[in-house]
């Protein structure tokens, strides 16, 4: 065994401070990203290139938007509505954890619009990692994203296959390299963030699900598609996320929660992560959503629930980026087990891991990291 980076990572649980779930105790979510190409290899990240030259892959897309997604996980900030509200800045105490990466050339399922059928045909693991399907939109640059149905905010029981389109992120990545000469994709990653909220239960607060602001029942000066009679199946119905209709009779209808207003600053503008914000903030009752949520029928996609089965390995490496086991050994197949070409590989256990006949390349790593088998 030579040339190798080993981390060993512990996971601390925390005590029961909130509600009736165990929102203290983190909870990571299973991935995987599917990037869709053209017949001929075009069309969006692959392998080894962005798919424009440079030497930025699908890989390293997926790691990279992870880790901000991971980073916006782990900040929260002050709900703006309602005006002046002392509502607790709880942790979420969620994150994510990239378990594979695919890349798939097929001219019939390469556009935005046949990622339903992308799923079908490509999905992986469906009743236990997350999918992301990264295609493109012609006619349209805009990065957006939709779940796979119409999430309600209560606790999902019994939907087993869960995956979320986004459109355009390579055509974005490419503007930002094109016109600045660097590549942020914070928001982006954003933007994956709020659709998985949708699959982790949440809804919008104070938006219809395509985004449009919900009636409030009175005229709003230069908005006139928010006019009209309240809708009550407008909203996420989560006791502190209060509705647009609340909000817009507070400031007289002056100003809607999920439309900024330049003129006043937006001060009622939503900074939800679930409204068209861009912005990270969650409520107490949303993050309590979302634990009951990972407790119950999304338990299946966690970490902590893939680690209580033993797993032989015979080699590791790309499409998949983490592995899951209770007792886990590697490469006593008779052939080296090997990590080469720039892969990261992550190895998930909750009692051993024996590595006997295994190489890591210098350019390549291997993150060993200790995860109990689920507590609440």
């Amino acid at each position: 065994m030579k040339n190798y980076l080993i981390k060993i990572c512990f996971v601390l649980l925390g005590l029961n401070l909130y509600g009736q779930s165990s929102i203290n105790v983190g909870k990571t979510i299973r991935v995987n990203y599917h990037f869709m190409l053209k017949s001929d290899g075009t069309g969006n990240f692959n392998e080894v290139t962005d798919g424009d030259g440079r030497l930025f892959s699908g890989y390293d897309w997926a790691q990279k938007q992870v880790l901000q997604m991971n980073q916006q996980s782990d900040q929260n900030i002050q709900m703006k509505i309602p005006l002046g509200n002392t509502l607790p800045v709880l942790n979420k105490n969620y994150n994510y954890v990239l378990d594979a990466v695919y890349f798939w050339r097929d001219d019939n399922t390469f556009y935005y619009s046949q990622a339903e059928n992308a799923y079908t045909i490509y999905g992986q693991n469906k009743g236990s990692v997350m999918n992301v399907i990264i295609a493109e939109t012609t006619g349209s640059t805009g990065v957006g994203g939709a779940a796979n149905s119409t999430a309600i905010a209560i606790p999902i029981t019994g939907v087993l296959h869960k995956y979320i389109k986004m459109q355009n992120e390579w055509d974005a990545y490419l503007d930002q390299w094109n016109t600045l000469g660097y590549f942020l994709g914070w928001a982006q990653a954003l933007t994956t963030s709020h659709e998985f909220g949708h699959l982790l239960g949440l809804n919008h607060t104070v938006l219809y699900g395509n985004g449009v602001a919900c009636p409030v029942g009175c005229p709003l000066p230069g908005y006139t598609y928010v006019q009209g009679p309240i809708v009550s199946s407008c909203g996420d119905n989560i006791v502190d996320t209060p509705t647009a209709w609340d909000i817009t009779s507070s400031n007289n209808c002056t100003e809607h929660p999920g439309i900024f207003n330049a003129a006043t600053n937006g001060l009622y503008f939503s900074n939800n992560l679930m409204d068209y914000s861009n912005n990270l903030g969650l409520s107490p009752n949303q993050i309590e959503y979302i634990h009951n949520g990972l407790e119950l029928g999304n338990r299946a996609f966690t970490s902590c629930n893939a680690v209580a089965n033993d797993l032989t390995l015979c080699d590791v490496g790309y499409p998949k980026v983490s592995y899951f086991g209770k007792n886990i050994l590697v490469g006593n197949c008779g052939t080296l087990a090997d990590i080469t070409n720039r892969e990261i590989i992550n190895i998930y256990y909750s009692q051993s891991v024996v590595l006997n006949n295994i190489e890591i390349r210098a350019d390549s790593q291997l993150e060993i990291i200790f995860e109990p088998v689920c507590s609440f």
